[in-house]
């Protein structure tokens, strides 16, 4: 006697013995297909926008990365060099020497230190000739 194939019944009667329920494939209506692609359109469109919504997270994560990485190499520097960039108060000065009347001196309020070296300019020439002279009078103020 032969195998017998699982559709084909035997004489004898049968036995209950235990119940199964199992993914097998079956055959959608058409209303279901219809539904089916609605769920499909939907899930392709939450894609999407989840898709926009991780691009603008890592441009976000990215900036704030980017503004660490600032720190980190401000810090390095400090750490190399032993000083750091800051903003200092500078006074343009103008030389006592008489053979460099036409030079002026970049000059730090804090150290006292000579950063810069220009040549006047006419306006600087008419500033420093008008220093010696007094401030003008203040507007007079009407009372009303």
């Amino acid at each position: 006697m032969g195998k017998q194939r699982p559709s084909e019944k035997k004489d004898h009667s049968v036995r209950f013995l235990t119940r199964e329920t199992i993914p097998l494939e079956v055959q959608l209506s058409e209303d279901e297909r219809i539904e089916a692609g609605k769920s499909l359109g939907e899930a392709l469109q939450e894609i999407d926008e989840l898709t926009l919504d991780l691009s603008a997270i890592r441009k976000q994560y990215k900036a704030k990365i980017d503004k660490v990485k600032m720190e980190v190499s401000r810090l390095k520097h400090m750490v190399n060099k032993g000083a750091e960039k800051k903003l200092v108060e500078c006074e343009w000065q103008t030389s006592q020497d008489p053979d460099e009347d036409d030079v002026k001196y970049l000059v730090r309020t804090d150290t006292g230190e000579i950063i810069g070296r220009d040549v006047m300019t006419d306006e600087d020439l008419q500033r420093s000739l008008d220093m010696g002279l007094p401030d003008p009078p203040a507007p007079a103020v009407e009372d009303k």
